[in-house]
């Protein structure tokens, strides 16, 4: 089974490393505006307006990221629930190892889209639902990626479960509310 976990290995550092390089980098945002009003018109005497504007850096938002980030969100919940059913007791164990790696990976690639595509929506000011889902996720997302650490320990089925169920809530939440 090594050369499965290799494999599952290096595909989780190659999506890493993919969503690293395609990240949208806010650092190159437009600077603070500055504009300067000249009126010599009224007067002839040097008279000079100038107004400093201060407008925030737009930054628009790349639908893809959201629609990535729902996509794998709905895949993690499946591959979770997926290697839930397919347990050793069930199937060969290459098969539940592979699931349960996919998962974890595909809850880490969840969770940095996430991050990466709804940065703005969260926080004390922002909405509650969408808080609710972020902390849901985060937490859902967490146990999955921590639950093949715990393996074959009875704390891996339970963390497992729980991971993939608040995963699951915080999908439902996202599309119900």
């Amino acid at each position: 089974m090594q050369p499965v976990k290799a494999t599952i290995r290096k595909l989780i550092w190659t999506i890493a490393i993919a969503f690293a390089a395609l990240s949208p980098t806010y650092a190159q945002a437009p600077q603070d505006t500055i504009s300067t009003k000249v009126d010599l018109t009224e007067n002839t005497s040097s008279s000079i307006d100038a107004e400093i504007v201060n407008d925030p850096p737009v930054v628009e938002r790349n639908p893809i990221w959201g629609m990535a980030h729902r996509n794998l969100g709905l895949l993690t919940v499946a591959t979770g629930i997926a290697a839930g059913i397919l347990n050793p007791k069930i199937a060969s164990r290459g098969v539940h190892e592979a699931l349960g790696y996919t998962s974890a990976g595909l809850a880490a690639a969840t969770l940095t889209l996430g991050a990466i595509a709804h940065h703005d929506k969260i926080g004390a000011n922002k909405n509650s639902a969408d808080n609710i889902h972020a902390i849901l996720g985060i937490l859902g997302g967490s146990m999955m990626v921590l639950t093949p650490f715990f393996a074959p320990d009875e704390a891996h089925q339970a963390l497992g479960t729980a991971g993939t169920l608040t995963m699951a809530v915080a999908v439902g939440w996202q599309f119900f509310f």
